[in-house]
């Protein structure tokens, strides 16, 4: 055995973190087109943020592999300009002068990358992708915004993108799915989202190499076309053929692959338990604190059911999946996005079930297994599980607040007075706003590349003459410089001017005063 098993076995079992599984499926897909006769490349670009952050350090480290693979690393500015690069891919049989049949194309980046690059992805889906290169987003998801400013949840960004979103719930399927991922790209032209929450990327876990190819299609070589110029009628004629026939394709490939199914209690069930992703395995804790194994779910009537890609659904499949059911329970972190799509999909229907989840779970943060225990123990009319205290644990001391490393020049470079106005922005810096010592007078945070333009809007309405922005340095390359220009571009050029003007007024003015009072001197008159 060796460390580099992870990345250079072919078969057996080897043990990897969720960040090295995104590593690892490169390297499959490569090696999947390879066996199939497929002249192929890989083209990854992204920026990184938690739960995403290691990805672009690992594939530095990997560089060995990816190499001689045929993996080309080229990590972006930002997330914009990394999913346009990525878009670029999938140009590539347009060129008179290409070296491959195709280049599947990954992009990564947190969520609020996602936001901020979804021009850049929204002209890339309703383009389309090529038949036998494909694109793949990685989106770091944090529904409990543990790394984040804001928590966020992907579903409704990629439903509004048109962009089919697969959600694994273990390492192994971050490989798995994301080989599905590049196979329904490439057969309905559409780029395909994989969400990876912290709890995945985090992780590691023991993968059988052997199953994870098993039911992937191999692609078919007829051509689409061109890429069409999204100008006027031509991008009306896209934008249907996306939202009509290549979400169609996306679909049917769900069903064909079973990626949503019943995985437990399929029939003379009355309860239906449904989650995607991370979710489902949280509901397979719940249910173990229960006590609830297949025999005791099948005594209550309970199903289970798994939704792989929540983005699109089958309205048809989604009533197979809950049929003869008298209620089902939507498990899912933040919106009711599962939850609506089910009562839209049944709405009208013969014989529709109860459909509970908001009502009985939290918005705040991420489910956890008691979250989900009490909410099933509802459905169910049993009793919750009770957490007895654990003899012989150590008493609880109070927490460590984040603070600066040390020698660190963020930890001085933030200190101002403390009547000064003084904005948090996104970085090490931020832990200013846990430590309020000598840090000023905190006005707000802004999104990454924002910081400084609240200024332009709050300026006017103020006697306040002065305000300190905090700016990594890698925020100033992403978007940062942006800023800066778009308040110099509001006026803070002429500020600047003004200020240099009443400066050498009073530089003037003080010249004078001193050439009048030398001339005073030598008349003999005081200073």
């Amino acid at each position: 055995m060796s460390l580099d098993d992870k990345y250079t076995a072919q078969d057996g079992r080897v043990l990897i973190s969720g960040i090295q599984a995104l590593v690892r499926l490169t390297l499959e897909q490569r090696r999947l087109d390879d066996e199939r006769g497929l002249d192929t490349r890989a083209f990854v670009s992204g920026y990184p943020g938690s739960p995403l952050a290691g990805v672009d350090l690992e594939m530095g480290r990997a560089a060995t592999f990816l190499e001689p693979a045929g993996v080309v690393v080229k990590p972006g500015l930002n997330e914009e300009l990394a999913a346009t690069a990525v878009a670029g891919t999938q140009l590539l049989d347009q060129v008179p002068g290409r070296r491959h049949e195709g280049v599947t194309g990954f992009w990564y980046g947190k969520n609020p990358g996602l936001d901020r690059a979804a021009d850049a992805l929204r002209h890339a889906n309703v383009a389309g992708t090529a038949p036998l290169g494909g694109a793949v987003a990685w989106i770091g998801d944090d529904p409990g915004c543990k790394s984040s400013t804001l928590p966020s949840s992907c579903e409704p960004m990629c439903q509004s993108l048109s962009m089919p979103l697969l959600a694994p719930g273990s390492v192994t399927e971050i490989i798995e799915f994301g080989l599905h991922a590049v196979a329904l790209s490439r057969a309905t032209g559409l780029w395909v989202g994989l969400k990876i929450v912290a709890d995945i990327a985090d992780a590691s876990a023991t993968v059988d190499l052997g199953p994870l190819r098993a039911g992937i299609p191999e692609p078919g070589r007829a051509s689409r076309g061109p890429a069409p110029i999204l100008l006027g009628p031509a991008a009306l004629d896209a934008e249907h053929d996306m939202l009509t026939r290549r979400l169609d394709l996306a679909r049917a490939y769900a069903r064909e692959h079973g990626l949503n199914r019943v995985t437990a209690g399929a029939g003379n069930t009355t309860l239906g338990v449904l989650a995607s992703g991370a979710t489902y395995a949280v509901v397979e804790r719940a249910l173990a604190d229960l006590g609830l194994d297949e025999a005791a779910m099948d005594a209550h009537g309970l199903r289970l059911i798994r939704i792989a890609m929540p983005f699109p659904l089958d309205p048809a499949e989604l009533a197979e999946l809950t049929s003869g059911l008298g209620r089902v329970l939507v498990v899912e972190d933040k919106v009711p996005f599962l939850e609506g799509h089910l009562k839209q999909a049944l709405y009208g229907g013969a014989h529709v079930p109860e459909i509970a989840g908001r009502d009985l779970l939290t918005a705040r943060g991420t489910l956890g297994a008691d979250d989900v225990a009490k909410a099933i123990a509802t459905c169910l009319g049993i009793e919750p599980p009770r957490r007895e205290r654990r003899r012989g644990l150590l008493p609880v001391v109070a927490a460590r607040t984040p603070y600066f490393c040390s020698g660190c020049p963020h930890n001085t470079s933030t200190r101002t007075a403390d009547g000064t106005l003084v904005g948090v922005g996104i970085g090490c810096h931020a832990m200013i706003a846990l430590d309020g010592h000598g840090r000023g007078t905190q006005v707000g945070i802004t999104q990454m590349g924002g910081e400084g333009a609240q200024w332009i809007g709050l300026s006017p309405f103020t006697d306040d003459s002065h305000f300190v922005q905090n700016l990594g340095d890698g925020t100033y390359h992403h978007s940062g410089s942006l800023a800066i220009r778009a308040a110099v571009a509001a006026g803070g050029a002429d500020d600047v001017q003004a200020a240099l003007q009443r400066r050498g007024r009073h530089d003037r003015r003080a010249a004078a005063r001193g050439a009048a009072g030398r001339a005073r001197a030598d008349a003999g008159a005081g200073p």
